[in-house]
């Protein structure tokens, strides 16, 4: 699903809770990695007790600052931006970071979250950062403009 495969390494942007970045885990298996980025302490002690709990060696929690998260460039070839575009305020550093940490072949999969698909196709467009490929009722496919 969504292209995720064994050894890949994923980030799932904004893992709340740490139920994608699971789903993730099992797909990339143990020769990939998954990284579940948050701004929220909470969210990162809760998929970082999930980890201890399940054992799962692939995942790596990691706590952004603001729209940095830390992590190296060109590092993921699939990036999740799940059910949290919503409340990103501003777009265009956000989606540079974004842009900055995937591969030059890498993908994003962003959800709309709770506003309308035509405002988040909108904001997608506004920032200049990538070009969106395949649009469905609830997530867009984009691939970065350009290297970072």
């Amino acid at each position: 699903m969504f292209g995720v495969r064994e050894s890949m390494t994923v980030v799932d942007y904004g893992c709340g809770s740490g139920h994608y970045t699971l789903f993730f885990s099992e797909k990339v298996g143990t020769g990939g990695s998954v990284y579940a980025v948050d701004i929220a302490p909470e969210a990162i002690q809760t998929v970082e007790k999930m980890v201890g709990s399940k054992q799962m060696t692939n995942i790596i929690p990691v706590l952004a600052k603001g729209y940095n998260c830390g992590l190296p460039s060109g590092v993921a070839d699939r990036v999740f931006a799940i059910d949290m575009f919503h409340l990103v305020n501003d777009v265009t550093p956000f989606l540079f970071e974004l842009g900055r940490i995937m591969k030059d072949n890498g993908v994003l999969y962003i959800d709309y979250g709770h506003q309308p698909k035509e405002q988040a196709l909108e904001r997608i467009k506004k920032a200049n950062r990538f070009y969106i490929g395949e649009v469905y009722s609830k997530y867009a496919v984009c691939t970065a403009k350009g290297s970072w």
